[in-house]
């Protein structure tokens, strides 16, 4: 799986990842949803878990990072999510450059400490 330079900082950043040039209608399709749902994504600005995967994948997005997303995003206090989010960022992207360093067994190590 090849990794972007900056991850998504919120699931709408992720869905405009994965819609890359395409419409909303052709991203709708390539899910198996209807053309509707994205914009209600965008009106509330989140997405949820099992098509944050799914977008996560069409993005070459770790699967990780988009669930962690999800959950950060439920958070209610805005001063805290923020933080978890900043925290998300910066701990994905040691772990990528951390197994870029060392190869692939690092990163199995990383995880699984």
């Amino acid at each position: 799986m090849t990794r972007q330079a900056k991850l998504p900082e919120s699931t709408i950043e992720l869905l405009n990842v994965a819609k890359g040039v395409e419409t909303d209608q052709h991203l709708a399709l390539r899910l198996g949803a209807e053309r509707p749902i994205i914009s209600k994504w965008r009106l509330r600005k989140h997405v949820g878990a099992d098509y944050a995967v799914r977008l996560a994948e069409l993005a070459n997005v770790d699967v990780k990072h988009a669930l962690a997303l999800c959950a950060a995003e439920s958070i209610q206090n805005v001063d805290l999510k923020n933080r978890v989010i900043a925290q998300l960022q910066k701990g994905f992207v040691q772990i990528s450059m951390l197994a870029g360093l060392a190869g692939a067994s690092a990163m199995g190590q990383l995880l699984f400490m």
